[in-house]
Parts: structure tokens; sequence; C-alpha cells
């Protein structure tokens, strides 16, 4: 939400069109993959919050119960 508002700035802060358009695309060309990494890589790299998922306490002590 931050990179699209930053372009949207960034968009509205050039008063020539043309040159507005050429920035604002040099912008998103470096934005997408940044994002991409961002969204998918820097997610699966970080620890979990949630119970039972790699490298929490919740993983370790589980209490088994009968019958499951």
């Amino acid at each position: 939400m931050l990179v699209y508002f930053a372009y949207m700035v960034l968009r509205g802060s050039i008063n020539e069109d043309q040159q507005g358009g050429r920035i604002s695309a040099v912008y998103n060309i470096f934005a997408y993959p940044i994002m991409i990494a961002l969204i998918y890589i820097l997610s699966r790299m970080t620890d979990s919050l949630h119970p039972g998922n790699g490298g929490t306490l919740a993983s370790v002590l589980t209490i088994p119960i009968p019958g499951y």
C-alpha cells in the first residue's frame, strides 16, 4: 500500500506529463520486483507467529490426545 501511495505522490509531484510518466515508469520497474520480494520471499524467510509452525514453542510443547 505504501509503494502505491509513493507512486501516486511521485506522479503528482511532477508538473510535466511526459517527464512524470517517464519517472513513474522507472519507479514501477524497480518497485515491482521489490514488492515480489517483500510479499513472497521475505514472508517465507521469517518465523511464523502461528502455533505449530516451525520454530515456535507450541510446536515443541504438544499435548498428545488419546484416540487421535
